[in-house]
């Protein structure tokens, strides 16, 4: 025992310096990880674990320099470290128990006066050391020491063990992140501060008083022939190892979070897909339907029965086709007609408005047009037009209508114009009902190119639909999955 000791002691400063850079590592490694917006309770309390490492790692520091420039300090200079480096370890040691009580009581809930303990303890040290100073005739070092004992024992010791409960309790909800490094390393953590309370919060410096005349540092180096500093500069590495690896559960909740966030956008992406597409598709077919219904009631008696059966039949057809439609929609397929090309959807558009319109429709191709496009493309011009010619004939009172496409060098337009009432754009968006309006936009920029919407009160609407044929092939190719 003699010989390690005698081994030892020439490196108890070195000891001391990497006791406090394991204690100040760990202090940066929380600071740096510190989440205010972190739902785990841990996160909370965390800056108090990251003061209490920082403070007491400079508390040692203080004891690498007071040891390696002892013969250089004067009696006073000495008194005044010693001082100061009592008062660092108090502070630190309150933070550890504020850590544990805020912890816990953030965890498991509790009185609001147990977060008064550890200033209570605190005061109650204070009060010691003002007692001891007035009361007894003891030199400055064996105050300095009474102070540094009841400093373990009020704060040390039960901040530590608090701390491990503390630490012990987040387990659950560590284990609820399926982060399983994370709760093996905070279990290591809890079982390092009930080591730690033994060798810094039992094994305190000699006293005449029960239980530091029996267990203190020197009986300890007595019993183990290894001095207590050794055992507590691991606890420090512990601790660091330990706690910088519990810190991972913030990138495990943030991969949490993201993946929630990702799963919230997709499930809004659906509903809006959703809604457009039963807004362009079967409101609108159905609307049709309506109409055919409306235009039976409005016949002529000396006609009615010839044409209601076959506005019936018509009817029928297209109830069965939205019905066709809808499935398709669960099913997210979106084009009204798969197989169909864009020029074959748009007349069979057209020719079905021609039913419901008492106005007159044309359609004009000057060029082929979207001969390579794929269903989605089609789609969104498709419902663009339909939407468009519903407008026509709920809204404009026209009695000509146009839908004119014109292939160019660089870009397709697709216009419909009417002739009708006409009606301010903007004023409808800004009364909320302009979600017909939203869409086509939507539609519009899905397929890389912009609507514009001109109409003016009494003179009719145009609506364009410029779309570049640049990048057409890069929306076929990433749309073909």
């Amino acid at each position: 025992m003699t010989s390690l000791h005698m081994f030892l002691e020439p490196y108890l400063v070195e000891v001391y310096f990497f006791y406090g850079l394991a204690f100040f590592t760990t202090g940066m490694a929380i600071a740096l990880q510190v989440r205010r917006s972190s739902d785990l309770n841990l996160a909370r309390s965390l800056w108090l674990l990251s003061a209490f490492a920082l403070i007491h790692s400079f508390a040692e520091w203080i004891q690498v320099f007071t040891a390696a420039h002892r013969d250089m300090i004067n009696p006073i200079s000495s008194f005044r470290l010693d001082l100061l480096e009592t008062a660092i370890v108090v502070t630190s040691f309150l933070f550890l128990f504020l850590f544990g009580t805020n912890l816990l009581a953030s965890t498991r809930g509790g009185p609001r006066w147990s977060n008064l303990a550890p200033p209570g303890l605190a005061l109650a040290w204070f009060t010691i050391m003002i007692w001891g100073w007035w009361s007894t005739t003891i030199d400055t070092q064996a105050w300095l020491n009474l102070g540094m004992v009841w400093a373990r024992f009020l704060l040390a010791l039960p901040g530590a063990l608090l701390t491990s409960y503390a630490l012990r309790a987040q387990l659950p909800e560590l284990d609820r992140l399926d982060s399983p490094g994370a709760s093996r390393s905070c279990r290591l953590a809890s079982y390092t501060f009930i080591f730690y309370a033994v060798v810094s919060g039992i094994v305190v410096p000699p006293a005449n008083f029960f239980p530091a005349n029996l267990v203190n540092t020197e009986s300890f180096f007595e019993a183990t022939g290894i001095p207590v500093q050794i055992f507590r500069a691991l606890a420090g590495v512990l601790m660091a190892y330990s706690i910088i690896k519990t810190l991972s559960i913030f990138e495990a909740e943030s991969r949490r979070r993201l993946e929630e966030a990702e799963r919230r956008h997709t499930i809004l992406q659906e509903r809006q897909r959703f809604s457009r597409d039963l807004h362009d598709g079967v409101i609108q077919s159905l609307y049709a339907i309506g109409l055919n219904l409306e235009c039976c009631r409005s016949l002529p008696e000396h006609v009615r029965d010839k044409m209601v059966e076959s506005y019936l039949s018509d009817a029928n057809d297209k109830l069965n086709r939205t019905i066709r439609q809808l499935r398709n929609y669960i099913r997210n397929l979106q084009a009204p007609d798969a197989g169909s090309s864009l020029s074959e959807q748009l007349i069979h558009l057209v020719e079905e408005f021609k039913g419901l319109s008492m106005s007159g429709i044309a359609v004009i191709f000057e060029g082929p047009a979207g001969e390579d496009w794929n269903s989605d493309q089609i789609n969104h011009v498709y419902h663009i037009v339909q939407e468009a010619l519903y407008n026509v004939v709920k809204h404009a009172g026209a009695t000509q209508t146009m839908v004119r496409l014109v292939p160019g060098p660089d870009s397709l337009s697709i216009s419909i114009s009417d002739n009708g009432k006409g009606f301010d754009a903007r004023e409808i968006e800004a009364a909320g009902v302009g979600m017909g309006l939203a869409n086509m936009r939507y539609r519009a920029a899905q397929l890389r190119g912009e609507i514009r919407i001109r109409s003016n009160k009494c003179h009719g609407t145009e609506v364009t639909l410029q779309i570049p044929y640049r990048g057409d092939r890069d929306y076929v190719e990433s749309n073909a999955g």
